[in-house]
């Protein structure tokens, strides 16, 4: 949508078409091997049509040890590696592994059997290789292994074909698949061994992930027994996320923990969970587990899992310490501080001392002091303009906050500026522990408590002559909070504006209020009855009278020579200010018309444009707006924008005004023009804009 304004009255809103749209690429990457998106990986016991027959793998169990025989061979044409897990003591025909691993397409099974010179394996203690007249060669596990073998195929043409084997165990033992051990909240000395406190809680961080030796025992509960040197405060139970990787896409599925405080880890897969078969199938399964502990100083080297262990250093700590921070809000409408301050103890403390010192001169403390969040209870209290409590004992972590209010004395403005110093509002609450170093925290701020506001100039009519009438206000001691009997209000023109601009009318108006706003008074006074006056300033002295707080409204005006700003033929901006606080207000000439044009909103199909016609006080006698839409010369073609019928808005037009449009190709120059014409009355039988002040 576009908007066009006038003066600012007359708004146009149109929406264009663009012919020139951007586009967007999109580069996806793997985290590593595993995971990337050409692995096709084929579940246990998958079947895959070879020929006109559906044969499947079988599966068996050795000794009670479950086990898999895993292959893996990258197509060298394509680059797409394909993988397949045959379970323990199962057997599947060459013909249909090499459909599976993508070696040969179901189609050619046959031919490529036919081709096949022999098949052997480097060990046949693990892998047997029989032949048969129905199958042909035929692969059968014969008992689980760690290292990594290979199968080998020689064809008949020459080339060999080699096949990656492996054997992944499953295991529901943890430590066989911890990876990391993360100390959270301890540091790390020169030799990289944690610096830890006896009997300080921590968070450990525990990784684990499936590798080449062993896969998770999905069905049953994985266990891990806490290593010697930990202790479990509390039992620890709750949901978890495992995460997994299948077919080059991340899942997660949910799962459940407990920890007991003997330091038995369970965790046990939702298998209700939908994404668990991509659990069952993949090989790339890891998280992390998070839990609180302690060390209990019996061990200097934590035994996490054969192959994960983290030395650490025990640290006796330092004497508690006590921290305080000191915050107040400020209420301009009463004139009163509300602090809030805060105690934080870093360690056991005993007979922390939390004073509060008020040293400016203008704070007025409320004795009415509320702590909260203390364990023990304190002794003192307030003291003077301040206060001085002793806290027996605060433990680790405790949290003490104490509130009260302090007023401000504005009495104390000696210098009679309407400011009260920060050094007068300085304020320090310090804590120490017995033993323990003092910690203080200071807060201050400068208040103007009498301001000054000046309001920029409004057109308030025309004289006689034409020249028009500007209307100001000066607002002083809107709060209140202080008496302003003997303060003086100095208006100015400036310099510059004093050239077009002068006092009109007979004098000031003032009108009195008090701190609620009651009118107690209003004042005319003639400008020869002011403290001072000129042509370009004038002073107004509150009466000596005034010894309660008021606040004061001053309405005055000025009147603008337009003799002067139609000679200088452009817009000028005339400046007033009161007390230092300045106004405001723009004056043109009057016969003056301007338009801008802005983007309001885009994407890549479609732009809204937003236009602002401002508009002469005496009207126009014709407005005729052309707006010629872009165009741009790509790939050898001319893109022209077309504009999007009915989302033209027209917004400011007074009683009467109206306007129709018409867009059309300009062929001489291969532009679109949108051409809108105003009218002075609904009929269109007068052209242009009518007469407006605004």
């Amino acid at each position: 949508m576009d908007i066009l304004k006038r003066g600012i009255r007359v708004l146009l809103v149109l929406t264009m078409i663009l012919s020139v749209c951007g586009g967007i690429s999109v580069t996806a990457f793997a985290d590593g091997p595993n995971e990337a998106a050409d692995i096709d990986v084929q579940p246990l016991g998958a079947s895959v049509n070879v020929g006109d027959k559906a044969v499947s793998s079988t599966a068996s169990d050795l000794s009670g040890l479950a086990y898999t025989v895993d292959f893996e061979y990258t197509n060298p044409e394509t680059g797409k590696r394909y993988t397949y897990h045959l379970e323990g003591a199962g057997s599947i025909p060459l013909k249909e592994l090499a459909v599976i691993l993508g070696i040969t397409a179901p189609e050619k099974a046959d031919e490529f059997i036919s081709n096949v010179a022999d098949v052997q394996f480097s060990n046949e203690d693990l892998l047997k290789i029989q032949q048969s007249a129905h199958d042909g060669w035929v692969l059968n596990s014969l008992a689980p292994f760690s290292s990594e073998e290979a199968l080998t195929i020689p064809m008949k043409s020459g080339t060999v074909i080699g096949v990656r084997v492996t054997d992944v165990q499953e295991s529901d033992d943890l430590s066989n698949f911890l990876t990391n051990a993360v100390i959270v909240g301890a540091t790390q000395n020169e030799d990289g061994k944690y610096v830890v406190e006896k009997g300080k809680d921590y968070s450990i961080i525990l990784s684990f992930a499936e590798g080449s030796s062993y896969q998770f025992d999905n069905d049953g509960n994985l266990t891990y027994q806490m290593p010697d040197g930990i202790k479990i405060i509390e039992r620890q139970t709750g949901p978890m996320k495992i995460n997994i990787v299948y077919k080059g896409k991340t899942y997660q599925v949910d799962a459940a923990y407990d920890l007991t405080t003997d330091g038995q880890l369970s965790i046990t897969f939702d298998q209700t969970d939908p994404d668990y078969p991509r659990l069952e199938e993949s090989t790339n399964v890891s998280f992390r587990f998070t839990y609180q502990a302690q060390f209990d100083g019996s061990e200097d080297t934590i035994m996490f899992s054969d192959d994960v262990e983290r030395d650490i250093v025990f640290n006796e700590p330092e004497p508690g310490q006590a921290y305080a921070e000191k915050k107040a809000i400020y209420d301009e409408t009463t004139g009163t501080f509300h602090y809030t301050i805060t105690v934080r103890a870093t360690g056991d403390v005993t007979n922390g001392n939390v004073k509060d010192t008020v040293l400016g001169d203008a704070l007025i403390v409320d004795p009415s002091i509320m702590i909260t969040g203390n364990s023990t209870q304190p002794t003192g209290g307030p003291t003077g303009n301040g206060f001085d409590y002793t806290f027996p004992s605060m433990a680790e972590g405790e949290e003490i906050t104490i509130k009260y209010d302090a007023r401000v004395n504005f009495g104390k403005d000696n210098d009679g500026d309407g400011k009260i110093t920060a050094d007068q509002t300085k304020n320090t609450i310090t804590v120490k522990p017995d033993p323990g170093e003092p910690h203080s925290s200071e807060y201050s701020r400068e208040i103007q408590f009498k301001t000054t506001v000046k309001s920029d100039g409004t057109v308030a009519g025309t004289t006689a002559d034409g020249d028009k009438i500007i209307q100001w206000s000066i607002d002083y001691n809107q709060l209140a909070l202080a008496a302003a009997a003997g303060d003086t209000i100095r208006d100015t023109i400036s310099a510059g504006s004093a050239d077009y601009m002068k006092y009109y009318g007979d004098g000031i108006t003032v009108e009195v209020r008090d701190k609620n706003g009651n009118l107690v008074r209003t004042n005319n006074i003639a400008y020869e009855d002011l403290t001072a006056h000129s042509g370009s300033s004038w002073t107004y002295t509150i009466p000596s009278t005034d010894t309660t707080p008021y606040s004061y409204h001053i309405t005055y005006q000025t009147v603008v020579d337009m003799q002067k700003v139609n000679d200088g033929g452009v817009p000028i901006t005339l400046n007033n200010d009161g007390n230092g606080d300045g106004g405001s207000a723009a004056v043109g000439p009057t016969a003056e018309v301007g338009v801008t044009k802005d983007v309001e909103s885009f994407t890549t199909k479609e732009i809204d444009w937003v236009s602002t016609l401002y508009i002469p006080e005496n009207g126009l006698s014709q407005a005729v707006v052309t707006d010629t839409l872009p165009h741009a010369w790509f790939n050898n073609e001319d893109h022209v924008d077309l504009f999007k019928d009915g989302t033209l808005k027209i917004e400011g037009l007074l009683d009467g005004e109206s306007y129709s449009y018409s867009y059309a190709l300009d062929t001489a120059t291969n532009e679109m023009k949108l051409t809108i014409t105003f009218y002075k009355d609904s009929e269109h039988t007068q052209t242009g804009l009518q007469e407006s002040p605004d």
